[in-house]
């Protein structure tokens, strides 16, 4: 199911769609503006609705990651919640 809504990071409209077999927490957007396309959290977007300061930092290090010819993801790791971006393919070697 695609909607369309506001990107997390810039407030561009985006079409957002939740990636399959991950139970509604991962949702990949496809922004309208000057995001590349992403994969977030569903913590990660809680997390920057909490916290907006870090929308700027995760939209620097998510355009970074892509323009390395990988796919951005935004997370919340750790105990502390950290905001973390990596790469779906940096996610998946940390997995084996």
């Amino acid at each position: 199911m695609v909607s369309d809504s506001l990107c997390f990071l810039c407030d561009s409209r985006a079409s957002i769609e939740k990636v399959p077999g991950e139970g509604g927490q991962r949702f990949d957007v496809l922004c309208d503006g000057d995001c590349p396309q992403y994969d977030i959290s569903r913590l990660a977007i809680e997390y920057l609705a909490k916290y907006p300061i870090h929308r700027e930092g995760a939209l620097q290090s998510i355009k970074q990651i892509a323009a390395s010819g990988r796919f951005p993801v935004v997370r919340v790791r750790g105990i502390s919640h950290q905001l973390w971006c990596t790469s779906r393919e940096d996610e998946a070697k940390d997995k084996r």
